[in-house]
């Protein structure tokens, strides 16, 4: 960046207690070419410790991001924002009880966008209507959703994908053997969220299952511990294909077993909760893991219509996911990793000069 330029002042916003995984790239992006505030609740910082660094400065507020919205807090956000005169301000996640925020009034000078998580947000309620008051330029999380704010007057959108992550330590406890085939399943462990029912259907049914694991990368839920527990103990066949943990998933841990897994599968059925949303309005998290690590897709054909999906991933129906599936599967997937991946979109460099040019960042 030349010296002589103004350099850029940019504040990232997490004060809601989730999205911070789509903090390191954005941060990413922007290093070298803005000096870049991270604005965090107490919580969340200890979180970003392998990377806050990256930012110029964080600002630390001692508040937890369940009490963010209270409304001292909000005065405490407000004032802080205020005073520091930002050249740029990214809302990570630009919705929710972020609109309080809104009803303050900030300077006019001040270019505020948004990262917006669930597009339907537009079309519900006032909230939103408050934050797109002064937030006139949206970030989506993947191309397949600009169409569902094509229609929107007034403000303009963008897409950047959160697909880059610190180099974690690997779990040097986790072995992988030879010949082996891994499926990670990230996310919580709560049927209302993935169809492990069916799954785990399939695999009572299916007699060669070989080498093969399940990696359910995310903490058995309260509602479901019982359930899967007493899954795998009736079936004793399937506790030799099913990995699971009782507890939250250190962050290390997580993605030291994406880089071993093969595939990743989301299993978001059409029984699933918010199966529309997903297909319109927001991704899942699981799909920017796997296009993280570069892992192809098992997915419900619903989502083949997506051009991101269908060059990288395997379809099925969801209702028939039968024990034949993984078997051919396990013949098929390795020329769908050969081919994935291919577009230019998936490279650092275009992804960072996307949202250098949406953020009108200098490169």
């Amino acid at each position: 960046m030349n010296d002589e330029q103004h350099t850029i002042r940019i504040a990232l916003v997490e004060i809601g207690g989730s999205h911070d995984e789509c903090l390191y790239s954005q941060c990413l992006f922007l290093q070298g070419h803005a000096h870049v505030t991270l604005v965090v609740t107490a919580d969340l910082e200890a979180r970003l410790g392998d990377y806050h660094w990256m930012a110029s400065s964080t600002k630390v507020f001692g508040f937890h991001s369940s009490a963010s919205f209270q409304w001292k807090n909000i005065w405490k956000v407000y004032r802080y924002l205020k005073s520091q005169r930002f050249d740029r301000i990214v809302f990570n996640t630009a919705q929710g009880g972020l609109k309080k925020l809104f009803v303050l009034p900030f300077p006019e000078k001040t270019v505020m966008l948004g990262v917006i998580h669930n597009t339907s947000k537009f079309y519900t309620g006032i909230g939103q209507k408050l934050i797109n008051r002064r937030v006139k330029r949206y970030f989506v999380l993947n191309d397949y959703l600009l169409p569902s704010v094509s229609r929107l007057t007034g403000l303009r959108f963008a897409s950047y994908y959160p697909i880059f992550f610190p180099e974690w330590a690997s779990a040097d406890t986790i072995q992988k053997p030879d010949g082996a085939l891994w499926i990670g399943i990230p996310g919580e462990v709560s049927s209302k969220r993935r169809d492990y029912a069916v799954l785990l259907d399939t695999l009572k049914a299916w007699k060669e299952k070989r080498d093969v694991k399940f990696i359910l990368l995310g903490r058995l839920s309260a509602g479901d511990r019982n359930w899967i527990i007493k899954q795998l103990n009736d079936h004793p066949d399937l506790s030799a294909h099913i990995i699971y943990f009782e507890q939250f998933v250190p962050i290390a841990t997580l993605h030291a077993y994406m880089r071993l897994c093969d595939a990743v599968m989301p299993l978001i059925h059409p029984c699933t909760q918010g199966f529309s949303d997903y297909l319109n309005h927001k991704i899942s998290g699981a799909f920017n893991l796997a296009f993280a690590y570069r892992k192809p897709l098992i997915i419900e054909q619903s989502f083949s219509a997506i051009q991101d999906l269908c060059e990288n991933a395997v379809f099925y129906a969801g209702s028939e996911l039968k024990d034949t599936f993984f078997t051919q599967l396990m013949a098929v997937l390795p020329k769908i990793k050969e081919g994935a991946y291919r577009h230019a979109k998936w490279a650092f460099n275009a992804q960072q000069q996307a949202y250098l040019a949406f953020t009108e960042v200098r490169p």
